[in-house]
């Protein structure tokens, strides 16, 4: 894998996998101290940082419709943050057991982890521009899976020896795994064909059943801000795509002008 690859393509597989890495790593924190609901939501916040990113290193050019339809859905974002931290004041109990108050941190850290999914796409991204899609995969798997080794040896390992591990707890963590396997063998099919701004806009469609999921199965309790929110979000994701894909060098999408 690493004939023909000089220390500069070294390096940018290696910042690829740590965002990729902590990404994953941060969001599944997040959920120690705030909702499935406020996670799905604010991790809409890494299509913000896609744009910026997408324009400031791949040469996207974005029009006034496209700004708009992603301050529609940061507006929405910034109402989510204002109802947890309401609730977190005592007016409405977590719904998430254990949470110890700090909702504002898991809130905090899906922002961070959005970022960092972010940084990931993009790069990706520019990686399966310049090179076979399974040749980045391979890199991916080869530098995430020694970083992540590392970092659960350290940081993991007390937690997870002495976890009472069940059946049913092995057959949801290789759900999880199996799940995580299949998006990342799609998604470079959609980064080369659309782009990592369509990718996590279209994603925002998972956030339909996560909350059903909250609301149903893990008897959340929704305040009527979040549908406000969600709305905001929705609304976003429409007047972005009124306008066509963002115009990259080499022809790429159909925007043209302001």
């Amino acid at each position: 894998l690493t004939s023909g690859m000089d220390a500069r393509m070294i390096g940018v597989f290696l910042a690829f996998a740590i965002s990729d890495v902590e990404a994953n790593f941060t969001i599944v924190k997040a959920y120690q101290y705030t909702n499935l609901t406020s996670v799905t939501l604010l991790d809409c916040f890494t299509i913000p940082c896609v744009v910026c990113l997408s324009a400031a290193f791949l040469g996207a050019r974005y029009t006034w419709v496209h700004g708009t339809g992603v301050l529609t859905a940061v507006a929405g974002l910034v109402l989510l943050v204002y109802t947890d931290l309401q609730a977190a004041q005592g007016e409405d109990p977590g719904p998430s057991p254990g949470n110890g108050g700090k909702r504002a941190l898991g809130d905090g850290l899906t922002l961070v982890a959005a970022t960092l999914y972010a940084v990931s796409n993009i790069m990706q991204e520019h990686l399966t521009g310049i090179d076979d899609w399974r040749k980045v995969l391979a890199g991916l798997g080869i530098a995430a899976s020694g970083i992540s080794g590392l970092q659960c040896l350290f940081l993991e390992y007390d937690a997870i020896s002495l976890y009472p591990w069940t059946f049913i707890d092995a057959l949801l963590l290789g759900s999880y795994v199996s799940c995580l396997f299949a998006i990342y063998t799609l998604v470079p099919q959609i980064l080369m064909s659309s782009g990592a701004t369509f990718l996590n806009l279209s994603l925002l469609t998972s956030d339909f059943w996560a909350v059903l999921f909250g609301v149903t199965v893990l008897k959340e309790t929704v305040r009527w801000t979040y549908f406000v929110a969600f709305t905001a979000t929705i609304a976003g994701i429409v007047i972005y795509h009124s306008k066509g894909e963002p115009v990259k060098p080499g022809g790429g999408g159909e925007a043209e002008g302001g």
